[in-house]
C-alpha cells in the first residue's frame, strides 16, 4: 500500500518536468547503465525519496491548509504553509546565493505553475483519446486524478519543490555534484529540524497505542455510545457516507473540547493522522477515503485527541468524589475555574507526545467527558453512561450544533 501510494507520487512528479532537472544538474547526466530508458540518477533519486515517503508526507499534511491555518482542505498547501515549512525545517538561508525566502518562493511558484501546465497537457490528451470515458464517475476520476489547484501545492507537487530546494542547496552551491545525496541531504536536515516529535509516524501510534489489549477494551465497552456518535456525526453531513473533517471540527468545538489544553491545529492533526493510506489519492473513491473517516478511524482519531487534552486521573476523579472523569471535569467548570485552569496549563501535552498516563485510561477519560457533556449531566454524575441517538439530537439542537449549514 505504502509503495503503491509512494509510486503514483513519483510517477505524477515526474511529470512537472523533474526528470530534465535532476539529468541537467547531476555530474553523472543522462547516463543510462542499465538500458531501461530512465537515467540512473532519476531512478536514485526516487529511491531516496521512497526512503524518505513517510517523512514528506505527514511534513506536507502537518503544513496543509486546514492543519496550518484551519482551512477546509486538508491536502493542499498553501504559500503560507510552504513558508513556514521551509522556515521550520532551516531550508531559507539570507547568506545563501540561492536559498534565500525569495527562491523559496519562486520554487514554490515554478512547482505550481508546471502542475498548471501538466493539469493542460492531460486534458488536451484527455480529448484526443479516442474512446474517452463515458461514465461521469470515470470522467471525474480521470479529471481528478489530473486536477491542479492554482497557489497550492497537493502532496506530489510539495515533493517536486522539495527536489528542487535539494538542488539548489547543495548543488547548485557547488557543496555536492549528486543530485542523490543532495535529496538525502535535504531529508536529513527536515528529520533533524523538524523531527518525529513534530511529525510523529501515525502507525508507531496505531501499534503502540490505539491496537492495545487495554485501549482495545476501553473502546469495546463504550462501543455502542461510539457507534451512535458516529452514525449521528455521519447523518448531519451524509455526502460522503463517512465522517467529514467538517463535521468532526465542528463537534470537537461544539462539546468543549477546544480550550486552553487542546487546539484547533491539534485536533485537526488529530484527524489527518487518522485517515487510511490509499493508493491514489487523487482520484474520487481515493479522495473520498483519504479526506474522510470511518467508524474504526473516527475512534482512533478519538484515541489520538485523548493524548493533547488534558485529563484527570483516577485518583483525582475518586478523591473528588465524582463518578468518572466527565463530572468531575463539569465540577470543576463549575467551582473551581482556577483549578481547572492550572491543571490545563500544568499538564498540557503537544500532539505526537505521550501523556502521563496510560493511554487507556485517557481514552475512557475522554469518552466519558463527551457523554456527559452530550448528555448534559451535572456534577452529581449518576445516570446511565451510555448515548442514545435521542440524546444526541437534543443536545445537537440545544448547542446549536444541528443548524449549521451542512449542504
Amino acid at each position: 500500500m505504502i509503495f503503491s501510494r509512494y509510486l503514483n507520487d513519483w510517477t505524477a512528479t515526474l511529470r512537472l518536468n523533474l526528470q530534465k532537472l535532476i539529468v541537467r544538474h547531476d555530474d553523472d547526466g543522462s547516463a543510462d547503465a542499465d538500458g531501461d530508458g530512465v537515467p540512473d540518477e532519476v531512478e536514485e533519486v526516487g529511491a531516496v525519496c521512497y526512503a524518505y515517503n513517510v517523512l514528506y508526507t505527514c511534513a506536507f499534511a502537518y503544513y496543509a491548509e486546514a492543519a496550518y491555518q484551519n482551512g477546509d482542505d486538508l491536502y493542499l498547501m498553501p504559500l503560507n504553509g510552504w513558508t513556514q515549512f521551509t522556515e521550520d525545517a532551516g531550508l531559507v538561508d539570507k547568506a545563501s546565493k540561492f536559498c534565500k525566502r525569495n527562491d523559496m518562493d519562486c520554487i514554490f511558484m515554478a512547482v505550481d505553475a508546471a502542475a498548471a501546465n501538466d493539469h493542460k497537457h492531460q486534458l488536451s490528451e484527455m480529448k484526443r483519446a479516442p474512446s474517452p470515458p463515458k461514465s461521469p464517475s470515470a470522467k471525474a476520476g480521470l479529471m481528478l486524478s489530473q486536477g491542479s489547484v492554482k497557489n497550492r501545492l497537493s502532496r506530489y507537487e510539495f515533493l517536486a519543490a522539495l527536489v528542487h530546494v535539494a538542488i539548489k542547496k547543495y548543488i547548485m552551491s557547488g557543496e555536492l555534484a549528486d543530485v542523490s545525496e543532495a535529496v538525502e541531504r535535504l531529508f536529513r536536515q527536515i528529520a533533524a529540524t523538524i523531527g518525529v516529535s513534530t511529525l510523529p509516524v501515525p502507525d508507531v501510534f496505531r501499534s503502540d497505542g490505539c491496537y492495545t489489549p487495554e485501549v482495545c477494551a476501553v473502546l469495546f465497552h463504550h462501543l455502542g455510545s461510539m457507534r451512535t456518535l458516529y452514525s449521528c456525526l455521519v447523518e448531519l453531513d451524509p455526502r460522503k457516507g463517512l465522517l467529514t473533517y467538517r463535521a468532526w471540527n465542528a463537534f470537537i468545538h461544539a462539546s468543549g473540547l477546544i480550550g486552553e489544553d487542546s487546539s484547533e491545529r491539534e485536533s485537526t492533526l488529530c484527524f489527518i493522522w487518522s485517515v487510511t493510506a490509499v493508493v491514489d489519492g487523487q482520484t474520487v473513491a481515493g479522495k473520498l477515503k483519504e479526506e474522510n473517516l470511518p467508524f474504526e478511524g473516527f475512534l482512533e482519531a478519538l484515541c489520538r485527541m485523548a493524548t493533547v487534552k488534558v485529563l484527570p486521573t483516577d485518583d483525582e476523579v475518586s478523591d473528588n468524589g465524582c463518578s468518572d472523569a466527565g463530572t468531575y471535569i463539569r465540577w470543576l467548570e463549575l467551582n473551581d475555574r482556577i483549578a481547572l485552569s492550572r491543571l490545563q496549563n500544568e499538564r498540557a501535552c503537544e500532539f505526537g507526545q505521550w501523556p502521563d498516563q496510560p493511554l487507556h485510561r485517557c481514552v475512557d477519560h475522554l469518552i466519558h467527558m463527551i457523554i456527559r457533556t452530550i448528555e448534559n449531566t451535572d456534577e452529581s454524575g449518576g445516570g446511565s453512561v451510555v448515548l442514545s441517538a435521542a440524546e444526541f439530537k437534543l443536545w445537537a439542537q440545544d448547542s446549536g450544533f444541528a443548524k449549521r449549514n451542512w449542504r
